[in-house]
């Protein structure tokens, strides 16, 4: 299963600010939310890009944090009412999770390096609620790759406090996956998901019937902090340097 890739990924729709690590990397991050309504129920979306000079793939991602803005309440968004074992999630995927143990989707793609020649891998995503952690509300991040080679991983992440001007940020651990004998381990390009009710049915028992219905999201706040939605992305990489990237996503109009 750890002979793939260790991520995820997708297209980002704008350029953001750059933030270079020494060994060349240099990441982008960009951010949406849907709708942009404040005191309003949303959708929670972001995308990053690791970028390495021509020909080169980058260093392995081993660590992200993900900054949100304060008064985002993740973990009060009414996503995730059930967990998934993690041991149910790795050895049999997200279809054997309870439904609403889902919080979203994404994609991700990966470069795999061999010789002179840089191969591409491309997976799904799924979000997937997992049990409290050391007292912590904890996420599971389930890559599914099937070319070109087929292979599956499950992310452990947390969500943690931070300091001003974000409410929160969302730690994920990417292990080391090798590609073949003798080539470096395999490199995160693209990673881009969506938190929300988006795409996510659940399902309520009531008075012995089944009641499908849609989790009410992310809750923004009545105001909008001067200047907009910030966020933040650091990236820990296997070289040993480091990079972030920030957005913000405007104020909604009125």
């Amino acid at each position: 299963m750890r002979r793939a890739f260790a991520v995820l990924a997708a297209t980002l729709l704008c350029a953001c600010l750059p933030s270079a690590a020494r060994a060349g990397q240099s990441v982008r991050l960009h951010a949406t939310l849907t709708p942009d309504r404040l005191g309003q129920r949303t959708t929670l979306g972001f995308g990053i890009e690791i970028l390495a000079p021509a020909g080169k793939a980058p260093s392995p991602v081993i660590a992200i944090d993900l900054s949100y803005p304060n008064e985002f309440g993740i973990g009060l968004s009414g996503l995730g009412v059930e967990t998934c074992p993690p041991a149910t999630l790795e050895e049999l995927g997200p279809l054997a999770c309870p439904a609403d143990s889902r919080m979203g989707f994404g994609t991700a793609l990966v470069e795999i390096p061999i010789g002179p020649v840089i191969l591409r891998e491309r997976a799904n995503l799924a979000v997937v609620r997992a049990p409290v952690k050391n007292g912590r509300f904890a996420l599971m991040l389930y890559a599914d790759g099937s070319s070109p080679v087929e292979a599956q991983i499950a992310l452990p992440a947390l969500l943690l406090p931070a300091s001003g001007p974000f409410g929160g940020r969302v730690n994920i651990h990417l292990p080391l996956v090798p590609s073949v004998p003798e080539a470096p381990d395999v490199a995160l390009v693209q990673f881009s998901a969506k938190l929300g009710p988006e795409h996510l049915t659940y399902y309520e028992h009531v008075n012995g019937r089944t009641i499908p219905y849609h989790p009410k999201g992310i809750l923004l706040p009545s105001r909008c902090p001067r200047g907009g939605f910030p966020f933040l992305a650091a990236f820990a990489f296997l070289d040993g340097t480091h990079a972030k990237a920030r957005t913000v996503v405007p104020c909604p109009g009125r």
